[in-house]
């Protein structure tokens, strides 16, 4: 859809299971506030997860980005005692981030029977549950109070 917002890409590693981590038990999530934000947890095998450090460049063609080695660095400075510790996977998706910030959800003047649910950056997940019930409302042939917030009549 042209002209809805700017294309963004979120980068994310994991490492090999690892022992218990001080300062890192699982089931928490720490997270690092200066720029860019990262957050780090644990997942349940006690792979550590690091993602963030969103950009407006896309990775393709880049080889190993010094997006993923910044995550590893991060890992690095917040638990010392991983200092050596390497990504064993990295990934990165693309999302859309519109000016106002909030998705893109229903039909667009261009594209007439077409519903859009254009859900990402970091509210990705609530926002894919509004678009649900924006959708499903429609659908049914109701209304959603506020669905003029994410129309893409807005853009």
């Amino acid at each position: 859809l042209k002209g809805c917002g700017a294309r963004y890409t979120h980068f994310a590693v994991a490492t090999a299971p690892q022992d218990a981590v001080p300062g890192l038990p699982a089931g928490v999530i720490a997270t690092r506030t200066d720029h860019p934000m990262v957050t780090i947890s644990r997942s349940p095998d006690g792979r550590i997860l690091a993602e963030g450090v969103d950009s407006r460049h896309s990775p393709l063609g880049l080889g190993k980005s010094s997006r993923f080695i910044r995550l590893e660095e991060t890992i690095s400075d917040c638990f010392p005692q991983l200092h050596n510790t390497r990504a064993a996977y990295a990934f990165f998706c693309e999302y859309l981030c519109t000016k106002d910030r909030l998705p893109v959800i229903g039909e667009h003047a261009d594209y007439p029977g077409c519903l859009f649910a254009l859900c990402g950056g970091p509210a990705g997940g609530l926002f894919a549950e509004i678009a649900s019930r924006l959708l499903l409302a429609h659908y049914q042939g109701d209304s959603f109070s506020g669905e003029e917030w994410f129309s893409p009549r807005r853009l």
